[in-house]
């Protein structure tokens, strides 16, 4: 929900921004129903690469059967409500072609996998390989250490030498401000 200053909104030269840091939704949400018109194929195995905090280098990459994700897609969408991007990959998944044994990358424009990649990591599902150690693991190794950090809970994947994963946002907390 977005809220606006009344007297910004009858401004003549006022400008809808972009939304929160800068992303604009509209066009996300367009970019995924032209993919979906027109998909990527999909495999049996979809592989999943997640970023260091700085977004710059990769950290870790996540190999999942096409079949648990769509099975997890699903359970994610049934348990959470408004999270976008759910279904367009419980549908590309569901799409899958079996026949194909190499992996696919999960598409950019399917945002919020770390959703399903956390149901998956719980189930026990997948392996993945650190790219800090070189090493591939099976999920059910990793640990999950979770801290506050500026009111948002966040959960951190580790490998067993503890090179962080994934990291996830679980919720932010808005706390009352002292101003005595």
């Amino acid at each position: 929900m977005l809220l606006f200053k009344l007297a910004d909104l009858l401004e003549a030269n006022f400008i809808f921004s972009r939304g929160v840091f800068g992303q604009d939704f509209a066009e996300r949400a367009r970019q995924r129903e032209q993919f979906m018109n027109n998909p990527t194929p999909c495999s049996s195995k979809i592989t999943y690469r997640t970023k260091d905090e700085d977004a710059q280098l990769d950290s870790a990459l996540f190999y999942f059967s096409a079949s648990s994700v769509d099975a997890m897609a699903h359970k994610v969408i049934d348990e959470t409500s408004g999270v976008e991007g759910l279904h367009a990959t419980a549908q590309w998944a569901a799409l899958r072609n079996e026949g194909i044994d190499a992996p696919t990358e999960l598409p950019s424009v399917l945002v919020n996998f770390d959703y399903i990649c956390d149901g998956l990591i719980e189930a026990g599902h997948g392996q993945v390989h650190c790219l800090a150690c070189n090493k591939v693991y099976m999920t059910s190794e990793l640990t999950r250490d979770t801290h506050l950090a500026g009111g948002w809970l966040i959960d951190d994947f580790k490998c067993p030498a503890q090179h962080k994963l994934m990291s996830r946002e679980v919720a932010h907390f808005m706390f009352r401000r002292n101003y005595d």
